[in-house]
């Protein structure tokens, strides 16, 4: 190379000095040997003789329990190996003309960071001599940004591919400010730069600074900044200007146009930069992924990979289980090496283990989802032979049956079939009527204590004694009311539901959040068959949102004593007896009542006017307008009043311009512990539902065969009229 100066005296001094840098320290008595023991070397005879020639004896050196032992001792003291020069340590020693050809073909990256290697390089590197090498670099990388002629080029090319702040040196500052052309760290930067806030665009001088001064949105905010020295160095400038300053500033302004201009293409070219990056790092894990894939393959993970492939496309994965494509050792932009494959292999073949636990749970899971759907249909089929008004279990009671529970969770792949279930069923109706039995003490538990009533000896007198109108019960789980009255509203939007939630025989019996539940989802190993209950399809509930059928369970019933007193206190008004009393005994008579609280104790005496009620629709004014008080006080009007309360009632509706309550107690059959059960219907509702959805004409169906009464459903009740009523 021509162009290079005479280097022999550079040549020997950078032979010098890497020799020198390469080789060890020489042994001086300050380096020359290191003891923890503090080990004093004895001098030579010569030298430690006295002046009268006497010899000083050697000292012995004493041992105690801090020394330590002669292996200890001979591995400290044993020469030590030197260590091994590398094989680009001769590379300082080569001659320049050879350096900077080799340097004329590297990427400026590889040049800015051989600069720093040491200071030989350093001062090669840097010197003017070498100014060729740093253009020759820039050749080698495509559109690289011309560099700026007011910075030398090791600057913009550290600008370039430097990430370190240009003021702290902190690594990692990957953001580059083209039109500050500075790298800052978010700390640096709340220090270094000044925002365009600070200055008044109507002050002339301010005005110029921002004109004047490169401004940028820093990390694309709405505001922008500028460098404080910037700043600074300008206003210098223009105030040690005495003439032609007109002139400066105008420089100026074009200078900062086509800084801006620069500053786009430069932005737009490490955009591009940035891309190709990511596609190469990219383009770099999806070889490592797939020899990793090709090697577990021959392992016999194949299906566990595409299980994981699976839930990565789904985006739904174990919380415990981190999938295959983000593990570290799989997910890095590096090629797979057989020395990288054996240090991976463990961790590798440990995920893959728990991918395979968790595949294998998902399948078993599925299976027995789908002996719970077999199930379930068997269930609805025997239901839909046998129809019965009364207490039934719920399908999750049958699936917990033992006989059903060991043919659900039998192990083995095998599927669940027909001939299995109906072998099961044999014996259904006797555990029926014995859990039929458990039920209703369970029932009659919670009401005697309310009673006051001992517990009788036989399934009748127990469940006479519940279907005494004083056994009021309420649910304590208004979560699940709500979600059926929602979609109640939005079926049917006449229809408003604003009563007490008290329930009498055989409503408490049948009431929906005996046999539904929401879901749980919970992540505790002891929910783990709550879960899988959860996502059986079969189980849902179509009346009730994000509920499920559940086993039957009075968890949520509790005897209510404020009603029950309620009713005692209409019975002793109607002068019956609240021991022998029923429901179905109340409903069928014509009984009808006015509140002496409200009247303030006046009684009826066919001139005073009135509230008439039922006495349902009694309770429920007790309970809600004098909050179940036990000192509200009732009388019956005269049964002779019956016809006229009766045809008042009729007209309430259109009186108060409010439709009619709608009679919602039909339910399908065939429907009958289905998903598609729709749940409580009218009778025109019901009359659509069998044309619709079975195909069956309408005219056609039968009461107790194709449809039934709706058991927790209280009677409809009419509105309360005002009249003037006489006493009984």
């Amino acid at each position: 190379m021509s162009t290079i100066p005479p280097t022999p005296p550079l040549t020997r001094e950078l032979s010098t000095s890497s020799i020198s840098s390469s080789q060890s320290l020489p042994l001086t008595p300050s380096n020359e040997l290191s003891c923890p023991q503090k080990l004093k070397f004895t001098p030579s005879r010569a030298a430690t003789s006295s002046s009268k020639g006497d010899v000083q004896p050697k000292k012995k050196i004493k041992r105690n329990a801090s020394w330590l032992t002669n292996e200890e001792l001979e591995e400290r003291l044993a020469p030590k190996h030197a260590k091994t020069r590398g094989k680009l340590a001769l590379l300082p020693c080569l001659p320049l003309d050879i350096l900077f050809e080799i340097f004329s073909h590297l990427l400026p990256a590889d040049i800015l960071h051989l600069s720093r290697t040491n200071k030989e390089f350093r001062r090669v590197l840097l010197h003017r001599s070498a100014a060729s090498i740093w253009r020759s670099a820039i050749t080698n990388v495509p559109d690289f940004p011309e560099c700026p002629k007011d910075i030398s080029l090791p600057a913009w090319i550290n600008l370039a591919y430097s990430c370190h702040c240009h003021n702290c040196l902190t690594s990692g500052v990957r953001n580059v400010d083209w039109m500050l052309r500075i790298r800052l760290c978010a700390k640096c930067a709340k220090v270094c730069l000044l925002s365009e806030k600070t200055f008044d665009s109507k002050s002339k001088k301010d005005s110029i600074i921002l004109h004047c001064v490169p401004f940028s949105d820093w990390n694309k905010s709405c505001v922008k900044y500028c460098i404080k020295k910037s700043k600074e160095l300008f206003t210098k400038q223009l105030s040690s200007l005495k003439k032609g300053r007109t002139a400066f500033v105008e420089n100026k302004r074009a200078e900062m146009k086509a800084r801006q201009d620069h500053a786009k293409t430069c932005a737009a070219w490490y955009s591009l930069q940035q891309d190709l990056r990511s596609t190469e790092l990219n383009n770099l894990r999806v070889k490592r992924r797939e020899a990793i894939i090709a090697k577990l393959e021959l392992l016999g993970y194949k299906d566990d990979l595409a299980y994981s492939k699976k839930k990565q496309e789904e985006c739904v994965c174990e919380t415990w289980v981190c999938p295959f494509y983000n593990h570290p050792a799989v997910d890095k932009p590096q090629l797979l090496t057989e020395r990288i494959w054996l240090n991976i292999k463990g961790d590798v073949l440990k995920q893959m283990e728990k991918v395979r636990a968790a595949r294998m749970e998902e399948e078993r899971d599925k299976l027995v989802k789908h002996r719970i759907a077999k199930a379930h249909s068997a269930w609805s089929d025997w239901c839909r032979n046998h129809f019965t008004i009364e207490l039934m279990p719920t399908v999750v009671d049958i699936i917990y049956w033992e006989p059903v529970r060991t043919l659900i969770w039998q192990p083995g792949n095998a599927k669940l079939d027909r001939e299995s279930l109906t072998a099961a069923f044999s014996n259904i109706e006797a555990f029926i009527e014995q859990w039929r039995e458990s039920q209703i003490i369970k029932v009659f538990d919670l009401a005697s204590r309310g009673l006051g009533l001992g517990l009788p000896q036989t399934h009748t007198a127990r469940t006479g004694l519940l279907a005494l109108a004083a056994t009021a019960f309420s649910c304590t789980m208004p979560d699940v009311h709500f979600r059926q009255r929602s979609m109640t509203l939005m079926q049917h939007s006449e229809d408003i539901i604003d009563d007490y939630s008290c329930m009498w025989y055989p409503e408490f019996l049948h009431h929906h959040c005996n046999s539904v539940a929401t879901f749980t989802y919970s992540d505790l190993e002891v929910n783990k068959e709550e879960n899988l209950l959860d996502d059986c399809r079969s189980l849902r509930v179509v009346e009730y949102l994000g509920c499920r059928r559940r086993k039957w369970s009075t968890e949520f019933l509790s005897f209510d004593d404020k009603a029950s007193k309620a009713v005692k206190n209409i019975l002793e008004a109607c002068r019956m007896d609240w021991k022998t009393t029923t429901t179905a005994e109340m409903d069928a008579s014509n009984v009808r009542l006015v509140c002496l609280k409200c009247s303030f104790g006046n009684r009826c005496d066919g001139e005073r006017m009135f509230t008439v009620m039922t006495w349902r629709n009694a309770v429920q004014h007790g309970m809600k307008v004098h909050w179940g008080g036990a000192n509200v006080q009732w009388q019956r009007i005269s049964d002779e009043d019956y016809p006229s309360v009766a045809a008042l009632e009729s007209k309430e509706p259109g009186r108060r311009g409010v439709p009619a309550p709608i009679c919602r107690k039909w339910l399908c059959h065939y429907c009958r512990e289905t998903t598609e059960d729709p749940g409580e219907m009218t009778l025109e509702r019901l009359r659509k539902h069998f044309d619709w959805r079975h195909e069956i004409d309408s005219s056609d169906i039968v009461l107790h065969r194709d449809f039934y009464v709706a058991l927790d459903s209280p009677p409809t009740q009419p509105l309360s009229v005002k009249m003037v009523p006489r006493a009984c």
